[in-house]
């Protein structure tokens, strides 16, 4: 179920990407494996104008960024091995993106397409502003958010971001609740917490099914750099 969310989700996101990009299209992205687990592959490769470079991929939104190169086709290909082999994962990058987290998801569905999926999120602060939120519902149900004070409808594999709540209190915290939809019009809770809102921290928020069955939600905490890092080349 989650395969056929999470492509709504990268269509969502990437409604404006052109078929073909600019020669020369880069993204500084930060390589996090969702739920990252000890089957995950220490490294990943991709091919640099014909050198193959390494990257690691950890569990943090705030890890360094790679410069990665966009192929004509708006792909990053990554692969296990420096070589033209077995293709890992692939994201598909909006044009208008240079700055991105890539969210590597296992593939809910093993022997179809690649082993795992990218979510892309443009972490440039024209979208994800400083103390903003992005949250991207990968379950297969409707969910309803509320952050602070703005009341969302989020349907299965939507995506949205959201700027830092006016609503907070002396401690700059807010509220996040989030429910699911059930049968007719039963909602569930699946998240009521408090969240400090500064405007050195942003967040990301996906909500999923656990084990394609109990529905979960995991926020990623990522402090604000005054200056976007530089990426590794």
């Amino acid at each position: 179920m989650l395969s056929t969310f999470f492509k709504c989700a990268v269509v969502a996101m990437a409604v404006s990407m052109a078929h073909a990009q600019n020669e020369g299209h880069r993204v500084s992205a930060r390589l996090v494996y969702f739920q990252q687990s000890t089957g995950d592959p220490e490294d990943l490769y991709f091919n640099n104008n014909g050198e193959f470079v390494k990257c690691s991929p950890s569990g943090s939104v705030s890890a360094p960024p790679v410069a990665c190169p966009v192929d004509a086709a708006g792909k990053v290909i990554f692969t296990k091995t420096a070589a033209a082999g077995e293709v890992v994962a692939a994201a598909n990058v909006p044009e208008s993106v240079t700055q991105a987290v890539f969210l590597i998801l296992k593939n809910p569905t093993p022997g179809t397409g690649t082993p795992y999926q990218i979510l892309v999120v443009d972490e440039s602060f024209r979208t994800l502003a400083k103390g903003g939120s992005f949250i991207c519902n990968l379950s297969p149900k409707n969910e309803r958010v509320t952050l602070g004070e703005s009341k969302l409808l989020l349907p299965p594999g939507k995506p949205v971001y959201v700027k830092r709540p006016d609503q907070k209190d002396a401690y700059n915290m807010a509220s996040l609740q989030m429910q699911i939809q059930g049968e007719g019009d039963e909602w569930k809770n699946i998240k009521d917490t408090m969240l400090r809102f500064s405007e050195s921290e942003r967040y990301f928020i996906v909500s999923y099914l656990e084990d394609g069955k109990q529905p979960s939600v995991k926020i990623y905490k990522q402090v604000v750099q005054e200056k976007p890092q530089q990426p590794t080349p």
